[in-house]
């Protein structure tokens, strides 16, 4: 009769095979490169916003700096700027810079006058008591013909401008009729030097007085010279309503921007 053999409580483990192993090991590695990838992301995600950050607050400083740099050169050079001196600044023709009183008692009275007069700045203006040309023309014994003397009925300035050392006269009229003036002081050219010449600098009586036509910044001149080649008389109209009688050419360029920027700002 046969023997039993006693019952044993025995667990059979799964039998491992190469394939097994295999696939738990390609999925640790599948599981594990997937976390280091995720892990590599987050990274370098938060490495971009990390530069992003640095790149705009630097860009923000660079701005300030840049902004502030501006400011601070803007402010030197208007604390360093040149200021020009103010100009008095008449109703009338021209700007100036000092101005004195005359009543003219004749044209002799009135050459010394001029020949006394110190002055700031370049240009002195005299304000005459005789306040009209035809006034003014009459005190000085001056034969100026009718039709130059009618176109005469806008403001007049007589004044001195000082030219390479020198104070020269000129007088400046304003006139209604281009035409009836240019007329009038063509025929004045046969007296006008001995008319005005003294009071301009230097007098000079010729027999036959010959004004000669130059063209200076665009205006027609006539010069009047000496025997020596002087300048002793200058005309030109500076537009064509107003009227400049003056010493040199030099004197005209002295006066003509002022008369420009003055008609900017009448």
């Amino acid at each position: 009769m046969d023997k039993k053999l006693p019952k044993t409580d025995v667990s059979i483990r799964p039998l491992r095979t190469y394939e097994g192993d295999i696939a738990e090991t390609v999925e640790k590695q599948k599981e594990s490169s997937i976390s280091i990838s995720v892990k590599e992301q987050k990274k370098r995600g938060a490495e971009k916003v990390t530069k992003e950050e640095k790149s705009s607050s630097m860009l923000i400083w660079a701005v300030l700096f840049i902004f502030l740099g501006m400011i601070a050169v803007g402010f030197y050079f208007w604390q360093t700027r040149a200021v020009t001196p103010e100009r008095k600044i008449i109703e009338t023709i021209l700007v100036y810079d000092d101005s004195v009183k005359k009543r003219v008692e004749g044209k002799s009275d009135f050459t010394n006058f001029l020949k006394n007069q110190n002055f700031e700045g370049d240009i002195l203006n005299i304000e005459l008591e005789q306040d009209n040309p035809q006034n003014f023309v009459s005190s000085i014994g001056a034969r100026t013909p009718g039709s130059l003397l009618r176109s005469m009925t806008g403001d007049m300035m007589f004044g001195l401008v000082k030219v390479s050392g020198e104070n020269v006269p000129f007088w400046i009229v304003e006139v209604d009729s281009y035409e009836g003036a240019f007329s009038g002081i063509l025929l004045w050219e046969r007296l006008i030097a001995e008319d005005l010449s003294s009071l301009f600098g230097k007098e000079y009586i010729p027999d036959d007085p010959n004004f000669q036509d130059i063209i200076s910044e665009n205006r027609d001149l006539r010069i009047l010279h000496d025997e020596s080649g002087e300048e002793i008389l200058t005309y030109t109209f500076l537009d064509k309503n107003t009227l400049l009688i003056t010493k040199t050419n030099d004197s005209f360029k002295k006066l003509l921007p002022l008369f420009i920027s003055s008609k900017q700002i009448r």
